[in-house]
């Protein structure tokens, strides 16, 4: 008898606490600017882990690698709970994007292009809301408008 009471009492304490019941509706936050500076972070620092595999891979193969497959074996990852990173060739220039999966959160795009004396750079710009396209190259060592440099 004692077993039934406590599950009966269990289950009324679910039904006054809402428990069990959907929402009828997403909710949805707000995130601080505390909050997307981390967030931007991440992309800088996995957008610079990227291109340093991209270099490493063009110092062992004299090539840039033509896809993420290499760097997902490297960092682990094109997909983290806040972006979600691919890369593409143009010429000897590779343009790397980190797409925000969460709204608030800018683009970052990052460029791996060659330093004329074969080496290559590294540039991590913020994008406006939404990314141009195509993505233009930098130019003088820049980020190309209508891209803003990260910092």
């Amino acid at each position: 008898m004692r077993t039934k009471t406590w599950i009966l009492a269990f289950l009324i304490f679910l039904a006054a606490n809402g428990c069990g019941e959907k929402e009828s509706a997403e909710e949805t936050f707000t995130l601080s600017p505390v909050e997307i500076a981390a967030i931007n972070s991440e992309a800088v620092q996995t957008l610079g882990s990227i291109a340093r595999s991209q270099q490493a891979y063009h110092l062992e193969f004299d090539a840039l690698p033509p896809d993420t497959s290499n760097y997902a074996e490297t960092i682990g990852k094109t997909e983290t709970a806040n972006f979600s990173y691919t890369s593409s060739l143009k010429g000897e220039n590779s343009i790397i994007v980190a797409t925000p999966k969460k709204e608030g959160v800018p683009p970052h795009v990052a460029f791996v292009y060659p330093d004329g004396e074969g080496f290559f750079e590294v540039m991590v710009c913020k994008t406006p809301v939404p990314l141009p396209d195509p993505i233009p190259l930098p130019a003088n060592k820049n980020c190309p408008a209508p891209l803003l440099p990260q910092g």
